[in-house]
């Protein structure tokens, strides 16, 4: 998670920042974000304007974090 916000936002986040999203975006509190969750945390509409948007390059970066394919991040 760390790397992917890492790469995203072009700065190390911080690490209670990381431990914050991961706890939201993993809902099945596998430990694990799966494809789909990192998918649903990118169209969650913007809080302000209330538009969903999906970022294609974040999906990328799932994809680079992704090695053994199974479609999940540790």
């Amino acid at each position: 998670m760390e790397k992917l916000f890492w790469l995203s936002e072009g700065h190390r986040p911080l690490i209670s920042r990381v431990q914050h999203d991961m706890k939201s975006i993993d809902e099945d509190g596998s430990g694990s974000i799966s494809r789909l969750e990192w998918m649903m945390y990118l169209v969650t509409p913007d809080p302000t304007t209330q538009l969903e948007s999906y970022d294609l390059h974040l999906r990328s970066l799932f994809d680079k974090f992704d090695t053994d394919r199974n479609n999940k991040i540790d």
